[in-house]
């Protein structure tokens, strides 16, 4: 079946810039003389828009194209929609630096080849593309909601993981998946992280998890997920993200670690609300020190000057991790307990005894009992240990 242009409704700038003026209680918007300007507004009355009629559940997907004022205004409003709903722009700049574009969505760009001002040779093959693709990922989209309808699955759990800790998660995804819980995966890079927490604020994922080199923590899990009415819970284990903000690597939290969802709109790295929404949903959440004995940097040769005479692990060409220091450990606790003491969700948090990765190990680069051990005393001198937190 064939559909023309008379099958769809059209929404005009104007009613767009109603809905919008009326959502914030403000008398009708006018647009800037200045385009800039101009684009800024269209983008947050398109963004309410979009939101609203997601809200509705009228809302199949979203395809647009531009260059670059248009990607812009285009980009921030669809990354609004949830993970999965279809998003798709035919951008002039597909090929450039989309990351302030993309972000963490799973928004697609598509290169236009040629700029968006009518159709010729080109244009007409790129976008009839575009077309086809938007049309595969909404009919895919629409199947694979019906297969999960039918799945009944206890819920989704994200992972996140290091190479020094695959062996455990590898341990734990095969116990989730036995207990019925589907696995997401990702690496905790901090892009990792940070689309994790983007699924999590928008309810793809129930459950998410951090690991480590730590081989008891499937029981832990299961039993504490198990003993509350919903299937919630944190396993926040490689907390590696923590050493890069404090000593200065090139992955890592910010100030707001255990305090991200708190806010609304665009995804921040690791702003001041990171986790919060652990804690504001009060669910139970399992924290261990994964990888806090490394920092995270490019090549050796990038690794600062002052960093340079300290213990290097090349991993490969493009990263090399620093050893941790007793004095930075002694700060990683520090922080790490500021966000649990101001917590009043359920926390166990699990403290390893055979070193915080696969590199603090005996005869393995980065063993240093005396840096691990400060770490492990400090917590459990600056943790305050109550009902709820132990």
């Amino acid at each position: 079946m064939f559909l023309s242009l008379s099958d769809f409704k059209f929404v005009t700038r104007n009613e767009l810039l109603v809905c919008y003026s009326e959502s914030v209680g403000e008398n009708p918007i006018v647009l800037p003389d200045d385009r800039g300007k101009a684009v800024g507004v269209m983008s947050k009355a398109l963004q309410h828009f979009i939101r609203k009629a997601q809200a509705d559940g009228v809302v199949a997907g979203a395809i647009g194209l531009g260059g670059t004022g248009g990607t812009s205004l285009l980009s921030t409003p669809f990354r609004s929609l949830p993970l999965g709903v279809p998003k798709l722009i035919v951008s002039t700049i597909a090929s450039g630096q989309t990351e302030p574009y993309v972000k963490t969505s799973d928004l697609v760009l598509l290169p236009s080849i040629v700029d968006i001002c009518g159709i010729n040779n080109v244009s007409r093959v790129v976008l009839s593309n575009a077309g086809a693709a938007f049309a595969g990922m909404v009919i895919g989209r629409l199947e694979r909601f019906q297969e999960s309808c039918n799945e009944g699955k206890k819920g989704t759990v994200g992972i996140t993981m290091y190479g020094v800790t695959t062996p455990c998660v590898n341990v734990v995804n095969e116990r989730l998946k036995k207990e019925g819980y589907e696995t997401l995966i990702f690496h905790a890079t901090g892009v990792g992280g940070k689309a994790m927490e983007s699924l999590v604020r928008e309810g793809y994922i129930q459950v998410y998890i951090y690991f480590s080199f730590i081989y008891l923590l499937p029981k832990i899990f299961i039993e504490n997920v198990n003993s509350f009415h919903m299937c919630y819970g944190v396993l926040d284990i490689t907390t590696t993200e923590v050493a890069d903000y404090v000593v200065g690597g090139v992955m890592p939290c910010d100030s707001s670690r255990f305090y991200a969802d708190y806010v609304v709109g665009g995804v921040m790295p690791c702003d001041s609300s990171r986790f919060y929404v652990i804690i504001e949903k009060k669910i139970p959440f399992v924290l261990s020190v994964g990888a806090l004995d490394m920092v995270t940097f490019g090549p050796k040769h990038a690794v600062p000057t002052n960093f340079q005479k300290r213990k290097i692990h090349i991993h490969n060409a493009q990263i090399s991790a620093l050893r941790t220091t007793v004095d930075e450990n002694k700060k990683f606790a520090g922080f790490i307990a500021d966000k649990l003491n101001k917590s009043a969700t359920k926390i166990c948090v699990c403290l390893p005894q055979k070193g915080v990765s696969a590199l603090d190990a005996p005869g393995k680069p980065f063993y240093d009992p005396e840096a691990t051990g400060t770490l492990l005393n400090e917590l459990q001198t600056l943790i305050q240990i109550n009902e709820d937190r132990q």
